[in-house]
């Protein structure tokens, strides 16, 4: 069996497809698996360490605005359309399973002027679909989701799946997570993350919250501090300036199941990646949507605080004091921070990665059976 797996150039839409990838190629001798990314030099390395043989395509987002920008994008978008008629050609998958993302549609379409088509299934991570798997979905075979509450969005062809996560997580103690750290167990350890690149906002955020703590209160927490790399060295220089010491921070870092094992909470943003995360460990977060998403992260943010998992703030007009307090009285509240937990945990699985993996066999058999493949 061939699968092309198309994925965009940002964490949320490429970790999915690489997760799902590792767990049928640790699964089944007989899939073929290769990727079709727009341009990124890290993705492009870690599927080629992972073992897979990755394409890139020069296709870029649809400008906001009318300006000289169309020009680039159409001429990008035919230059993109153009070579995954080749990859699909020379490779001839059976599937072709899109995961979001503004480079997953020339891909597909590129599929759709072919007589003998590869069956398309797309994955959607937010709890409202991106617009190009909404325009995709009449190409499809079948939309797989991570939030029950996306299933309105795409009808008789969803099927609620999960985000398909590392087998990793589930693999790490919390004892052997604090240990990879350093850190220590009497004290509630706070995973702070900005989503794929980082987050500006919420590394100062964090930082002034616990600047205005007392010593008696910082000696109750520690922190793990994913910068980003362009917030690294910021966020270094300003714990060290208010003489923060219990926190380790990086610019990324490759083993989240040890930040996730060892953190009793989180502050980070809200993409579809990060929550199901989260959920799946069991984490309660305190959440700040990025608001450049489309509002795809505050539909995200607001299903996970419904459910009584996290608390949001919203970036725009927010309130540092409310946002201290709130991180306050979790330090403190270790039965409201269990509880938040709990509820986390039944949002949260880890089977994404079978159910996927079921969708993609079950569309595979019925296309064999219609058309001999």
């Amino acid at each position: 069996m061939k699968i092309l797996m198309a994925a965009g150039a940002t964490g949320g839409h490429i970790t999915n497809a690489i997760n799902l990838s590792v767990y049928l190629k640790n699964n089944y001798e007989d899939v073929d698996i290769e990727f079709v990314i727009s341009a990124n030099i890290n993705f492009s390395r870690l599927l080629n360490e992972k073992g897979f043989k990755a394409h890139t395509i020069p296709a870029g987002p649809l400008p906001l605005r009318v300006s000289f920008g169309y020009i680039t994008f159409l001429v990008k978008f035919l230059q993109s359309f153009i070579k995954s008629v080749i990859i699909i050609n020379k490779f001839n998958p059976d599937i072709i399973t899109a995961f979001g993302s503004y480079s997953t549609v020339p891909v597909v379409l590129a599929n759709c002027i072919r007589f003998n088509k590869a069956r398309v299934i797309l994955h959607e991570q937010n709890v409202i679909p991106g617009k190009a798997n909404a325009l995709l979905l009449r190409a499809a075979d079948k939309a797989a989701v991570s939030f029950c509450r996306s299933e309105k969005y795409f009808g008789a062809k969803t099927v609620f799946t999960g985000y398909p996560l590392k087998e990793e997580l589930r693999k790490v103690s919390r004892k052997e997570a604090l240990d990879f750290f350093g850190l220590r167990a009497d004290r509630v350890t706070i995973l702070v993350m900005g989503g794929s690149q980082g987050a500006d906002f919420i590394n100062r955020l964090i930082i002034n919250a616990i600047n205005a703590f007392k010593p008696a209160i910082i000696n109750k927490m520690q922190i793990i501090h994913l910068a980003g790399e362009r917030g690294y060295e910021f966020v270094r220089r300003r714990y060290d300036n208010i003489e923060f010491r219990q926190v380790k921070i990086f610019s990324f870092l490759d083993k989240m199941e040890y930040a996730l094992s060892a953190c009793d909470l989180a502050v980070a943003r809200a993409g579809g990646a990060s929550l199901a995360e989260l959920t799946a460990m069991g984490k309660p977060s305190i959440l700040i949507p990025y608001p450049y998403a489309g509002g795809h992260q505050g539909e995200n943010a607001r299903y996970i605080e419904e459910n009584k998992a996290a608390i949001v703030f919203n970036q725009e007009g927010l309130d540092e004091d409310k946002f201290r307090s709130a991180l306050l009285e979790l330090i403190l509240d270790k039965r409201k921070l269990q509880a938040m937990s709990q509820n986390s945990k039944r949002l949260g699985s880890f089977d994404a990665n079978e159910k996927l993996t079921k969708v993609i066999f079950e569309v595979l058999k019925k296309s064999n059976g219609n058309t001999g493949r």
